[in-house]
């Protein structure tokens, strides 16, 4: 357990959440995405009635891949980061397939995810 905590380097995991879920908020947005992402999610759609705990999880994931990152750095392993970048990335298409997602939602909703890793990677580089 000690090895996922000593040595993160916190400030950077947590503006890598703070930068990461706010560019889910433009991301998503009618001005970038917004529109293609909604047309493409098959009879699910988007239910403001979960919208509350969808953000919350949405926090909570975010803040857990920022915090994944982190440790990367202390381990000085890039290559995990691309590796559960990659896993992300499957696992988001597979469950969009599945789902009844179209291509295109499913390329933003994985795109989201490269821009995110993209994002905390560049935080943990600077601090």
């Amino acid at each position: 357990m000690e090895s996922i905590i000593v040595g993160v380097d916190w400030t950077g995991v947590l503006l890598g959440t703070v930068l990461a879920f706010g560019l889910g908020w433009l991301w998503y947005s009618e001005a970038v995405f917004g529109k293609k992402w909604r047309a493409g999610l098959g009879s699910g759609g988007v239910m403001e009635s979960r919208m509350v705990m969808s953000m919350v999880a949405q926090v909570v994931a975010t803040f857990l891949l920022a915090w994944v990152i982190g440790v990367t750095k202390v381990h000085d392993d890039i290559w995990l980061a691309v590796l559960v970048t990659l896993m992300l990335v499957a696992m988001i298409k597979t469950n969009g397939f599945f789902s009844g997602k179209t291509k295109t939602t499913i390329a933003i909703e994985t795109g989201y995810i490269v821009a995110m890793v993209v994002i905390m990677l560049l935080v943990q580089m600077i601090l």
